[in-house]
């Protein structure tokens, strides 16, 4: 079982870990909690260029320890949450999965309105 992520430590532990994975030389340079969506955003930089500017989002850890890359335009946080089904109200991604086969045209509805 995957710990739960309680500290930016572990938040920026767990994105340096995902960069390492990707090949890149970025290191996680700060975190922040998300009162909204109860996940961690952690901004990041190269180590070798500490005060360049990079381009680009962030990442997004969640406390089951997903690491998720979010973009950098307005309401890319939202974004990526509403594709995850993390919204503010919402019930888990698994139980909000699409409608069997033979569902109705309202069952699809209910199921379509229900993700948004």
């Amino acid at each position: 079982m995957v710990g739960l992520v309680t500290s930016h430590q572990e938040a920026k532990r767990r994105a340096d870990e995902h960069l390492r994975e990707q090949g890149v030389r970025l290191r996680a340079s700060g975190a922040s909690r998300s009162a909204r969506y109860g996940v961690w955003v952690v901004a990041y930089r190269d180590p070798a260029e500490p005060d360049a500017a990079l381009d680009g989002g962030a990442l997004v850890v969640t406390d089951e320890g997903g690491v998720h890359d979010m973009g950098s335009v307005p309401g890319a946080l939202d974004d990526l949450m509403m594709a995850l089904g993390r919204w503010p109200g919402a019930e888990p991604a698994d139980v909000l999965g699409p409608p069997a086969d033979g569902a109705t045209v309202t069952d699809l509805a209910a199921w379509a309105e229900s993700r948004r």
